[in-house]
């Protein structure tokens, strides 16, 4: 059956010397620069001049006004499951908007500036299956988020640019308590505050292709656990630069467990943050690429609050590449909040160009131990150090340490492999290539350490 093709006319302002009625199909839309795009949509909202007009299908007017907030609430109050939306032109949004479920926004066409201080511009709670598509998203600093999510399921937000978003835990997209979200490609610039995007409490959700542009303040990613957990999550293709400092992270995922981190690019030349820091079960870590961070690279440890769902045992950390890390390239620790950090599998990654004073690989402990933890395969070049059992004096408590088949090339201090307490029990150190080196090879005064078919090895 041959589905038919038909247009109706709606009307529409035209952003143009002064105002000036047009006459457009459903299926297109005027920008506002004049130009015609293709769309289909079920109700359109057109800004010109501080006056709103929201048209249906039929080119009826079912509101206006001049204020935006209310005449957009009150289309979604009209709308239905399944359908769309599309705002045209300029927006001053004084009061939190609140959509409908199921619903598409399609805001590619407009921009929304908050005019005066609200918790959210758009607030989706106990809402399923929404989109928000596009848009140019300006906090004006007056507000902390742009969109909310709070125990909806499957809300994407896609294509949109968002900045001035400011306030001391500003999450610029905040998802909460849900499941199948995706936010993907998007760019989000100066978000001082907390991070740029949040998920907490959930499943099965993606946040994909953003960039994140931190300007020296705020953070980027951030999953964290409730009472559920967040389990089952994928953090892939973002770019994030000059996340804030110590306290924050480009990465941070607590309490997730199963989450996927890869491809991601991250850079901080100027600011003190580490790049990825996981505190959850078995994950995995991979394909990363992380450029000039004063911080730690990627780090691992039980979360403060000692769940289980904070302990990052059963991950593996593997293809990624750490360049020019300023403190810890690789750090896999307990901390002193929950308890044994185990089976930590870490392949294949390069470590290069760390030699500001920084440890390509450092494992270390507070009040409880590490045990079977594998560091095999990596490639490890032009570092002040390359494997350490504790740093600045910590005693260290690990047993059933693997280390074997890397490649140690340029290590400025020796040795290149330090174990330094007897606390340290059962490693084993095999296979490895140290011709390269340059130094000493190892110091071991750990207890039943096994020794063999290593090339090179200086003691």
């Amino acid at each position: 059956m041959i589905k038919a093709v038909f247009s109706i006319c709606l009307v529409a302002f035209i952003l143009v010397a002064g105002t000036v009625f047009g006459t457009i199909s459903a299926e297109q839309r005027i920008s506002s620069r004049g130009s015609i795009l293709t769309i289909s949509s079920d109700y359109t909202v057109a800004a010109s001049s501080g006056t709103y007009m929201a048209m249906n299908s039929d080119g009826q007017t079912v509101a206006s006004g001049t204020v935006a907030s209310t005449v957009i609430n009150t289309v979604f109050g009209m709308m239905g499951s399944g359908q769309k939306l599309a705002l045209v032109g300029s927006f001053t949004i004084t009061s939190t908007l609140t959509p409908a479920a199921g619903i598409y926004m399609d805001c590619k066409s407009a921009t929304l500036t908050a005019q005066s201080n609200m918790d959210y511009m758009i607030n989706i709670a106990s809402v399923d299956v929404l989109t928000v598509d596009g848009g140019l998203w300006n906090g004006n600093g007056k507000t902390g988020v742009a969109i909310r999510g709070y125990r909806s399921n499957q809300i994407t937000v896609k294509n949109g640019y968002f900045k001035n978003f400011q306030g001391s835990w500003a999450c610029v997209i905040a998802l909460n308590d849900g499941r199948f979200h995706l936010v993907e490609n998007n760019t989000i610039s100066h978000n001082p505050g907390c991070y740029a995007i949040v998920f907490n409490d959930g499943k099965d959700s993606k946040i994909l292709r953003n960039k994140i542009y931190c300007d020296n303040e705020g953070s980027g990613i951030g999953v964290f656990s409730g009472t559920q957990g967040y389990d089952n999550n994928e953090i892939a293709y973002n770019t994030i630069y000059d996340w804030s400092d110590v306290l924050w992270h480009a990465i941070y995922v607590g309490g997730s467990p199963y989450a996927s981190i890869h491809d991601n690019y991250m850079s901080a030349p100027q600011t003190n943050g580490g790049a990825i820091l996981l505190k959850a079960p078995n994950c995995d870590v991979f394909n990363n690429h992380i450029y000039d961070c004063r911080n730690v690279g990627i780090s691992l440890y039980w979360g403060e609050g000692g769940s289980p769902l904070d302990n990052p045992s059963g991950t593996k950390i593997f293809n990624n590449k750490l360049q020019k890390v300023g403190n810890m390239g690789i750090a896999i620790s307990t901390r002193g909040y929950g308890g044994t950090t185990r089976d930590i599998d870490c392949f294949n990654n390069i470590i290069v160009d760390c030699d500001s004073g920084s440890s390509a690989i450092t494992l270390w402990t507070e009040t409880y131990p590490l045990e079977n933890i594998t560091l095999r395969s990596n490639t490890i070049s032009n570092v002040s150090y390359a494997v350490r059992f504790g740093s600045w004096g910590a005693v260290v408590y690990a047993s059933g340490t693997k280390i074997l088949s890397n490649v140690f090339s340029e290590v400025k201090n020796s040795p290149v492999i330090s174990i330094q307490s007897q606390t340290v029990t059962n490693t084993v150190i095999a296979y490895n290539d140290f011709n390269s080196a340059g130094v000493t090879s190892l110091a071991n005064n750990g207890l039943n350490t096994m020794i063999y078919d290593n090339i090179g090895l200086q003691n």
